[in-house]
């Protein structure tokens, strides 16, 4: 065991507060408290605001952050929490700031190398002993470590997207969706979600996130809002999942408080189990530490253009989906299901969705991905980044006939593995997995090279003959088995079922026959389009994105002018519906003003619009205040100053709040003198 290296380096400007740190605590798997003791040689009383900062040696940062009066001429004391869990080297760097001045200190700490992360007791919510009381789950897991549903065993396939409106809820679930998210939101529009989704045969996650910190916060109100979520939704049959604080440990979330929070909603709801996402840059031990607070895994991994720089992982291909599920199973030690999330979008269309650069996953890589999550052990496979994506578009397509195959191919995932096959040669890179379904044996294989590869097959069910399916190269006999030849990172599911004959859809003729809406036109001295909200789109303003699902809509019956009006409904106390117009264009260095007219349907119901950009020195709004309208049109317009907006771009919001109708209508944003 290597000793503990503490290399303390200190810097200082002329400031009046001084920083020490005591030599931090190398315990690990509990929080400790880091002590920063301030010395103060003004005058004056010092307001300081103390930022701790531990730089990780896997590249993982925890902050924190306290506000400490350090008297004239005196010493105080900053305690902040902090976890250590990973070997390797810890930076702790200080920053103490008052009265426009700052020092700092930082304090270097070597964590050696130490076995595997044990921690316990948690509840033992599912596998043998598991008590569950009386309640039925909605999902839960087997011994072996799947998902089940109803009783059988459940392989979801999941988008992160919500649907809007029946059409939206249409295209998923046909393309062969059966999970799908739903954003933070009070409980009565959640349910009328969940109502939607659940004639479609959908199920939803619900994203509880920062509720579920216990480590900082108002503990007492996140506990009163996980409480009436749950009473709230609770019983519904479309929910399925909650999830924790994406990305947890590279984003140094403190694991202690998220064991406490993970403990606190499963005792709220042992029917649904919790789970977690994970960036790809974090190692097994790190893993094991987050995933005490969670009953299901996973990580998202984007490799798409090859080779991929987004991470900073060894593996540069393909081939890291299945690495990654592999190592997200051995941090689980394989009692817990992995789901993994994979490519949605394309790198360029974060910033642009019409890059004419950006490279997108082909049918092929699309298809690959999947395949090497589910020959690695993948429980469920979700895809993030469509919002991000045009649609109709190749890529959308694409992605939805690979959906439409996974789902065809259900009977095969959601059975229970038989013996697996051998290859040969002993050392390709070919992985596979088989399952006895049906009259017979399928068998899934992915190559995980840039090479084409052969490879032979031996199987124990012993009948044939094995064919391919999806319209792939047939495979030849081979012994008790056959030989398969598989392209660059290529897919291929081999059977010898006769009966089973899934297919993959084509949706390649909704790119082919799209026509394109015309583009919405602003009126002469007027920046916004479809101001007036005549134009039409599946029941909502067109050109308008709604964060809460069925609280805007198109309102042809009350309007001020014209033939419609915005209407927006805030479901209950707390509630903040809102519509965004995105991308309007404006002058730099102008001054704009933005109007509207507004009226509502009870004295307490507020509404009000704003203009906002963002650019490198933060973020810029100018809001009219909530303001009741009453039950009369009422125009109402806020002064806008584009100074500090050299792109020229910015978006417009209406928003309602609290309970009742808010209807907006004739918006405009002009020039002023």
């Amino acid at each position: 065991m290597r000793p503990l290296l503490l290399l303390a380096l200190a810097t200082m400007a002329h400031a009046a507060v001084e920083p020490r740190l005591d030599p931090p605590s190398t315990k690990r798997l509990s929080p400790q408290t880091a002590v920063v003791h301030l010395r103060n040689d003004a005058d004056a009383a010092a307001q300081t605001s103390v930022t701790l900062t531990i730089a990780m040696p896997f590249g993982g940062v925890q902050t924190r952050v306290a506000t400490v009066t350090v008297p004239a001429r005196g010493e105080a004391e900053a305690k902040l929490t902090y976890e250590l869990y990973e070997a390797g080297r810890h930076t702790f760097t200080v920053v103490a700031r008052a009265a426009g001045a700052e020092s700092k200190t930082e304090t270097v700490v070597e964590l050696p190398e130490q076995g595997a992360i044990r921690l316990g007791p948690l509840p033992n919510r599912y596998g043998p002993g598991a008590k569950r009381g009386d309640s039925r789950p909605v999902v839960d897991i087997d011994v072996l470590g799947h998902l089940q549903r109803g009783g059988r065993r459940w392989f979801p396939l999941g988008i992160y997207a919500t649907p809007t409106s029946e059409r939206g809820a249409k295209e998923l679930a046909e393309a062969g969706f059966d999970l799908v998210t739903l954003g933070a939101m009070p409980p009565k529009p959640l349910r009328q979600v969940l109502d939607l989704l659940h004639g479609w045969k959908l199920n939803a996650w619900v994203p509880v996130s920062h509720l579920l910190q216990f480590a900082d916060g108002d503990v007492a109100q996140k506990k009163r809002e996980l409480t009436e979520l749950v009473a709230g939704v609770g019983d519904h049959p479309a929910l399925a999942l909650w999830e924790s604080i994406d990305e947890p440990a590279w984003g140094g979330q403190p694991a202690w408080g998220l064991r406490e929070g993970y403990g606190f909603l499963a005792g709220l709801d042992s029917r649904r189990p919790i789970w977690t996402n994970h960036a790809p840059r974090n190692t097994v031990d790190t893993l094991r530490f987050y995933n005490a607070a969670t009953d299901i895994a996973g990580a998202d991994v984007y490799p798409v253009p090859m080779p991929q720089t987004q991470s900073d992982l060894p593996n540069k291909t393909l081939s890291v989906v299945g690495d990654e599920t592999r190592k997200n199973l051995e941090a689980t030690d394989h009692e817990k299901p992995v789901l993994m999330v994979l490519q949605g979008f394309a790198w360029r269309c974060l910033e642009d969705r019409a890059d004419p650069k950006a490279v997108y996953p082909t049918l092929a890589e699309t298809r690959y991905m999947a395949y090497d999550a589910i020959c690695s052990g993948a429980s469920g496979i979700l895809y993030w980044g469509t919002a991000y994506t045009p649609k109709p578009s190749p890529f959308w397509s694409d992605l939805k006939a690979v959906v439409s195959e996974l789902s065809a191919l259900r009977p095969v995932l959601e059975a229970t593995r038989g013996s697996q096959p051998t290859l040969t040669p002993a050392d390709s890179p070919v992985r596979a997995t088989a399952r006895r379904v049906g009259d017979g044996t399928t068998v899934l294989l992915c190559n995980r090279s840039a090479t084409e590869t052969t490879v032979t097959a031996t199987v124990s069910d012993t009948r044939g003959p094995w064919r391919c399916l999806f319209g792939d190269a047939q495979p030849t006999p081979a012994g008790d088995g056959f030989r398969l030849t598989l392209p660059a990172w290529a897919a291929r599911a081999v059977t010898n079922d006769p009966t089973f004959r899934p297919e993959r859809r084509d949706y390649s003729a909704e790119v082919r026959d799209y026509r394109p809406p015309q583009p919405l036109a602003a009126e002469p001295g007027n920046a916004i389009p479809n101001p007036g909200f005549e134009a039409d789109a599946d029941g909502l303003p067109a050109g308008w994105d709604v964060r809460l699902p069925f609280t805007v809509t198109r309102d042809t019956q009350v309007k001020r002018s014209g033939q419609a009006a915005c209407r927006i409904d805030s479901p209950d106390v707390g509630a903040n519906p809102l519509a965004v117009l995105n991308g309007i264009a404006v002058k730099p260095d102008s001054h704009y003003r933005l109007t509207g007219w507004m009226r509502s349907d009870t004295p307490e119901a507020v509404g009000r619009f704003y203009a906002e950009w963002a650019n490198a020195s933060g973020w810029h709004s100018y809001v009219l205040p909530w303001t009741a309208p009453g039950a009369e049109w009422k125009q109402f317009s806020v002064d806008i100053d584009t100074a500090h907006n050299p792109e020229g771009r910015l978006y417009v919001v209406i928003q309602a709040r609290d309970k009742g109708r808010v209807w907006f209508d004739d918006l405009r944003l002009e020039e002023v003198k």
